[in-house]
C-alpha cells in the first residue's frame, strides 16, 4: 500500500515538473512574442511621429570612425578592422558650393522696365539747368506667368489654276501641306498633350485635380478625355522609342531593379482589390552619360516578370532582398545585395530600443558601425574619382577586410540574439543575403547598395499616394511606358515637358525606322537646346 502510494506521490510529481517545464516554455515564447510585439508598436510609432531618416542619436560616433576619441571603446571590447589593416583617410563630406544669384537667372529671358524723370521735372531745384542721365540703378527680381492656354489655328491655304479654271473640263485643287499632329481630328497639340502628361508623370497630379486646373481656367475637358490621350500618345508614339530604350538596356553590363505594388481595378480574372506590380529597371553609374530608365507594369511578382524583361541581358544585376530575382535563375546575370537594406535592418533595431536605454557596445549598434565604414570607404573611392579599376583594387584592400570582420561578427554573435527582434532579423539578412552583399567586389562599376533603382521608382511611388490605382491594364501599360521616357529624360538631363513635345511633333511626321528613333534617344546630338538644362546639379 505504501508502495502504490509512493508511486503515484511521485507520478504527480513528476506530472508537476513536466508542467512547470512547459509553462516556463510557454512563459518564455511569451516573452519573447511580447518582446517582439513592443519593438514592433516602437518602430511604428517613430515612424509616424519621429524622425525619418535612417540614422539614430546613437549613431555620433559611428559616422566618423576614424576618429581617436570615436574609436574609444572598453579595453575588453575587439577591433573591428584585424591589427595592422588601416582604412584610408577618409575626408569630410563636401559641401555644394553655393550658386550665386546671376548664376540662378542668366538664362531666363528678361522683361525690362524703366522708369526716368518726366521731362518737366528735370530742372534742378538749385539752379534751374536741365539735369541729364550719367547712369541707372538695376534691380532683378524673378517674375512668373503662370500657365496659359491658346488657340493654335492651322491655316491650310488652298491654291486653283484659273486657266484650267476657265478652259480646261478639269481643275486641279492643291492644298498645302501642314505638320500631322499627334491625335488626328482632336484638340489636342503636342503642347498640351506634353503638359498633361509631364503634370501627372513628373509632378504627381492625378487626373481628376488636372481636369479641376483646367476648369478654372474656363476650359472643360473631361479625365476620360485626358486618359484617352495619355493612352494614344503612349501606344502610338512612345511606346516604338521604349522599345528602343529596352533593346538597348539590354546590352548594357550593369542594371539596377526594383519593384512595388500597383492596383488596377480591372483585371481580367482578378478581384479589384488584389495587387499587381510596377517593376523598375535601370542602368548603372557606369553608363550616366546614357543613362535608361524603364518601367514595366505585371499583374503579379513572380520570378517569370523578370526573366522575361531581362532575356538576353549579361552582366550584374543590383536588386534588393527579394527571392524573386533568384527564383528567377536569370542566366549569366550575377545577382547584387543592397548594404542600404542591411544597413537599415541594424537603424531599426536601435530605433526600437527603450526610450533612455545605452545602446552604445549593443548588437544593433556595433552591425551599424560595420556598414558604415563600408560606405564611408565607399565616399571616398568616389570623392577620389577612381576609375573602376582602381575602385576595384581599392576595396580588395580595404573593403574586403571590413567584410570579413562583420561576417566573423555575424557568425559568432547571431546565436546570443532572439530571432523575433529587429537585431536578429537584420542579421540574418546579412547572413542569408551574404553572396550577394559581396559581390561588389567582383567589378569596379559595381554599388554597394541599389539606392538607383529606388530613387528612379520613387517619382511612380510619389505619384501613386495621389492616384491610388490605374482602372485597367491599357492605363497601367501606358503610365510605365510615359514613365519610363519622363524618367530617362529626367536622368539625361532633359526637360520632360520640352522632351515630349518635341517627340511628339517629330514622330507624327517621320517612319518610325530604327535609325529613325535613334535619333529621337535622350543622349542624342539631334535634341534641340531648348530641351536640355543649362543648370545640372554637381
Amino acid at each position: 500500500m505504501m508502495c502504490l502510494e509512493q508511486c503515484e506521490t511521485q507520478a504527480q510529481l513528476n506530472n508537476a515538473l513536466a508542467r512547470i517545464a512547459e509553462l516556463e516554455t510557454e512563459n518564455a515564447q511569451q516573452k519573447m512574442e511580447l518582446g517582439w510585439m513592443r519593438e514592433k508598436l516602437r518602430l511604428k510609432a517613430q515612424r509616424e511621429f519621429g524622425y525619418s531618416k535612417d540614422s539614430h542619436p546613437d549613431q555620433l560616433a559611428l559616422f566618423h570612425f576614424n576618429e581617436a576619441e570615436s574609436l574609444a571603446k572598453p579595453a575588453e571590447e575587439p577591433e573591428l578592422v584585424p591589427e595592422g589593416i588601416s582604412a584610408p583617410k577618409i575626408s569630410g563630406k563636401k559641401r555644394k558650393p553655393r550658386r550665386e544669384r546671376q548664376e540662378l537667372w542668366e538664362n531666363l529671358p528678361v522683361q525690362r522696365t524703366v522708369y526716368t524723370i518726366p521731362g518737366d521735372e528735370r530742372a534742378c531745384p538749385e539752379c534751374g539747368a536741365e539735369r541729364h542721365k550719367i547712369t541707372e540703378e538695376v534691380q532683378r527680381r524673378l517674375g512668373v506667368i503662370p500657365a496659359q492656354f491658346y488657340v493654335e489655328e492651322i491655316v491650310r491655304e488652298v491654291f486653283v489654276c484659273d486657266g484650267c479654271q476657265e478652259t480646261g473640263e478639269h481643275t486641279p485643287i492643291t492644298t498645302a501641306e501642314a505638320p500631322k499632329t499627334p491625335i488626328e481630328k482632336s484638340i489636342a497639340s503636342a503642347s498640351l498633350l506634353a503638359y498633361i502628361a509631364d503634370l501627372k508623370y513628373s509632378d504627381g497630379l492625378p487626373l481628376y485635380r488636372i481636369e479641376q486646373m483646367l476648369w478654372r481656367m474656363d476650359l472643360s475637358i473631361s479625365r476620360q478625355n485626358l486618359a484617352n490621350w495619355m493612352i494614344h500618345i503612349s501606344d502610338l508614339w512612345l511606346k516604338p522609342l521604349y522599345d528602343v530604350l529596352h533593346r538597348v538596356m539590354l546590352a548594357r553590363g550593369v542594371l539596377h531593379s526594383d519593384a512595388t505594388a500597383l492596383q488596377v481595378l480591372r483585371e481580367p480574372g482578378r478581384a479589384a482589390e488584389t495587387k499587381s506590380s510596377m517593376w523598375l529597371y535601370c542602368t548603372g553609374r557606369c553608363d550616366a552619360t546614357q543613362s535608361v530608365v524603364l518601367f514595366k507594369y505585371q499583374q503579379t511578382k513572380q520570378a517569370i516578370w523578370p526573366k522575361e524583361f531581362l532575356r538576353g541581358f549579361t552582366g550584374y544585376l543590383h536588386v534588393d532582398g527579394a527571392s524573386t530575382y533568384e527564383a528567377a535563375r536569370l542566366l549569366d546575370t550575377t545577382l547584387v545585395g543592397c548594404h542600404s537594406h542591411s544597413r537599415r535592418g541594424f537603424v531599426n533595431a536601435l530605433k526600437v530600443a527603450p526610450k533612455g536605454s545605452d545602446t552604445w557596445g549593443t548588437h544593433a549598434a556595433r552591425g551599424l558601425e560595420f556598414c558604415d565604414m563600408l560606405f564611408e570607404l565607399e565616399r571616398e573611392y568616389d570623392q577620389d574619382k577612381l576609375s573602376p579599376g582602381e575602385r576595384y583594387e581599392q576595396r580588395l584592400l580595404y573593403s574586403q577586410v571590413v567584410l570579413d570582420a562583420f561576417y566573423e561578427w555575424l557568425a559568432t554573435e547571431r546565436h546570443r540574439v532572439q530571432s523575433q527582434s529587429y537585431v536578429g532579423k537584420a542579421m540574418d539578412y546579412c547572413l542569408n543575403q551574404w553572396v550577394k552583399l559581396t559581390a561588389f567586389l567582383k567589378d569596379g562599376r559595381l554599388e554597394i547598395t541599389n539606392n538607383r533603382a529606388e530613387r528612379s521608382i520613387k517619382a511612380f511611388v510619389m505619384g501613386r499616394k495621389a492616384f491610388l490605382f490605374s482602372n485597367t491594364p491599357r492605363g497601367a501599360d501606358a503610365s510605365a511606358v510615359i514613365y519610363s521616357i519622363i524618367e530617362t529624360a529626367k536622368a539625361n538631363n532633359l526637360k520632360p515637358y520640352d522632351y515630349l513635345k518635341w517627340l511628339l511633333q517629330q514622330m507624327p511626321n517621320m517612319r518610325l525606322t530604327d535609325a529613325n528613333l535613334q535619333q529621337l534617344l535622350p543622349w542624342s546630338s539631334a535634341i534641340p537646346n531648348e530641351c536640355r538644362l543649362s543648370l545640372v546639379e554637381a
